[in-house]
């Protein structure tokens, strides 16, 4: 019954995604749908696994982008139905388990009933966070959908070891998400989960020992996206944020879960979108009243949830502000938007809402008929207020379909005329762009020609180019030179591309081969060095989760430690 409701719910606030099944998406979905574009047509067209992207940047890397989902089993949609409904089948699943891992969360671990529960979902779910996320193209944050079931499976592998797999499995879902804010974030969230449950000295072996079991599988099974994005940032290291000064007050806060409409700047560091987090009013009195009553009721930890991250989402308020102090460390100093935290707080603080609702159900407990009445009508009233207002934003979806002049010409880097019509459909037209739309820092070589010409070039007279053409991840060139020569091709330069004949070099941030004398078929790929030992680890991964999952038993995991303890 439950996961019917949050289908339906989650369908129908994505309907505007659908009206028209062709349409690309507004916004930063044009940067999301290239990549996904770029992906397809490396397997569709030339049947290799999506590694590098020659349609975005004058070429950069997928492998290694932190913002890669291709390797998503959403992705894997792409080759059968195409990037643009395999991205809206993305949209709706995550919004889809969203609603119900927080309804599960709220039933089992905040103790509420089905309504209360169903109104925190849906309030979070639904809320103004997703819809900009959603309806903007902040593809990579959709794993925050993902967060109730991350502290489900948390909170339940303290007591059952095997559910540390779970745990694990979900943790690298949002690496491979996208490994970007939502991971960062996930981690202060089960740190913060950790140390409020270490009070309770029931739960503290349980915890140290899911702890130590999630750990490692996390790591292994993410891996493969976490180790290639680091290596980017690294070697693109991006300018120093790591004091960005925005910050909002309460008031501001209160706006932001409560305007309806809204000026797209409004004299902070960002747009608005970076801020929008609608709840509506008969939330914020509920979530209020119900911060209240946690501390009475049990329930503390919501209480103190909405407070941490609530003073997350204030950013820069102060030199000792949670989001100040957190800045000054590793990975967190590349991360500039406080106002992201918005979507932490208002787990917990939905969470709240549905406790006051929980009460009101209590106080009417003499009332057959309003008992029950009363919550579903705030819910249905609460629900149809976040829709109205919120779907507004999701109809922000648009952009032109997918389209092709002579998908099967030869690849080369056109003009930036159109780059906002048809940014999409580059890879589909075989076309690339020194343009760029990317969070890690590339430098774009001005030495990039644009035109439809050879994408190759030879250095000296007398040097003969008679072929070339390319594929995702080579460049092939069939050369005749009668001495030494440089053959510079019409991309930027990375670390992880190699030859066939001579020595790869960086020529001005342009790709080049330093060629001997003779006649040459030189095939130039992309092959970083570290897949193979990456797979590996995820294999090994998924075999011990899976171990885990089946016979890591309380019982079992106990014996073992008296073991060891033993020795």
């Amino acid at each position: 019954m439950a996961a019917s409701f949050f289908a339906l719910a989650a369908i129908g606030f994505w309907t505007p995604a659908w009206m028209d099944p062709s349409v690309t998406g507004y916004g930063d979905w044009q940067f999301f749908h290239n990549q996904w574009e770029a992906g397809r047509v490396a397997v569709t067209r030339w049947g290799e696994f999506p590694l590098w992207n020659a349609f975005n940047c004058g070429g950069i890397t997928i492998w290694g982008n932190p913002q890669n989902q291709t390797l998503s089993p959403f992705f894997w949609l792409s080759p059968l139905l195409g990037s643009t409904l395999a991205i809206k089948i993305h949209l709706v699943a995550h919004a889809f388990i969203g609603m119900l891992g927080m309804y599960a969360f709220g039933r089992r671990e905040a103790r509420l009933s089905a309504v209360p529960s169903a109104l925190a979902a849906v309030a979070w779910g639904c809320s103004g966070t997703f819809a900009w996320d959603g309806g903007g193209g902040h593809s990579t944050f959709l794993g925050f959908w993902l967060l109730p079931l991350l502290l489900y499976s948390f909170r339940r592998a303290a007591e059952d070891p095997r559910w540390a797999s779970v745990v694990a499995g979900v943790f690298a879902a949002m690496l491979i998400d996208g490994a970007t804010y939502v991971p960062a974030y996930a981690v202060l969230v089960l740190a913060f989960d950790g140390l409020v449950r270490l009070g309770a000295f029931r739960s503290r072996r349980g915890l140290v020992r899911s702890a130590l079991i999630a750990g490692p599988l996390a790591l292994m099974l993410g891996a493969i996206r976490a180790y290639p994005s680091l290596l980017t940032v690294r070697r693109n290291p991006r300018e120093d944020l790591s004091r960005v000064p925005d910050s909002v007050d309460l008031a501001e806060l209160f706006e932001m879960l409560t305007a309806r409409e809204h000026e797209w700047r409004w004299g902070h560091e960002f747009v608005w979108p970076e801020y929008g987090a609608f709840v509506g009013y008969t939330v914020v009195a509920l979530g209020v009243v119900g911060l209240v009553l946690s501390l009475r009721r049990g329930r503390a930890w919501l209480s103190l949830g909405a407070i941490v991250f609530g003073a997350y989402t204030l950013g820069n308020s102060g030199d000792y502000a949670p989001w100040t102090l957190t800045q000054f460390l590793p990975i967190y100093d590349n991360l500039r938007v406080p106002s992201r935290f918005a979507v932490v707080f208002l787990l917990y603080f939905c969470l709240a809402a549905g406790v006051t609702l929980e009460a009101i159900q209590k106080l009417l407990s003499r009332w057959r008929f309003w008992k029950v009445a009363v919550p579903v009508l705030i819910l249905v009233g609460a629900g149809t207020d976040i829709f109205i207002v919120n779907i507004d934003t999701s109809a922000l979806w648009g952009g032109d379909a997918i389209y092709a002049d002579d998908p099967f010409g030869k690849y080369f880097v056109e003009g930036a005329a159109h780059h906002s019509r048809s940014y999409a459909s580059l890879p589909q037209r075989n076309h690339g762009t020194r343009y760029c739309r990317e969070a890690v820092f590339i430098r774009v070589p001005r030495g990039i020609w644009e035109g439809n010409e050879p994408q190759v070039r030879l250095a000296g007279d007398g040097a003969i180019l008679r072929d070339w053409d390319r594929t995702a991840n080579s460049v092939w060139a069939e050369v005749e030179v009668s001495e030494p020569t440089v053959m510079t091709i019409n991309q930027r330069w990375d670390w992880d591309w190699v030859s066939s004949v001579g020595t790869v070099i960086d020529e001005g941030g342009l790709l080049a081969v330093r060629l001997p004398a003779g006649r040459h078929r030189v095939e130039v790929r992309y092959a970083p060095r570290e897949i193979p030992w990456l797979v590996t680890l995820m294999v090994l991964g998924m075999v011990l989760a899976l171990l885990n999952w089946r016979f890591g038993t309380d019982a079992r995991w106990s014996a073992l430690g008296r073991r060891i303890l033993r020795r």
